[in-house]
């Protein structure tokens, strides 16, 4: 287990993977195993992330949520808004 201190995301070997917007900014313990990162605040499990190759790597509830506080944006727009630059993202 690793004591990270975070900005909005664990840095793996290269490679980004999202957190909670909660959690930005907290400390947090790191753990990898099964080929997974497992990412917890106060012994709770925030974020699990397969570990992969790609260089950024986010579960779309945390970047939807991130979205809805930085974009003025009704829920619908942030739906589509979300998905396409997730897409984007991926073929980084």
């Amino acid at each position: 287990i690793t004591n990270v201190f975070l900005s909005e995301k664990i840095d793996y070997k290269g490679n980004s993977y999202s957190v909670p917007s909660e959690y930005i900014n907290k400390r947090v313990d790191v753990q990898i195993a099964d080929n997974c990162l497992y990412i917890y605040c106060k012994n709770i499990l925030i974020a699990k992330h397969s570990i992969t190759h790609e260089k950024i790597n986010y579960i779309e509830e945390h970047y939807k949520v991130g979205l809805k506080h930085s974009v003025k944006r009704n829920e619908i727009d942030i739906e589509s808004f979300a998905q396409s630059n997730l897409d984007k993202l991926k073929k980084l």
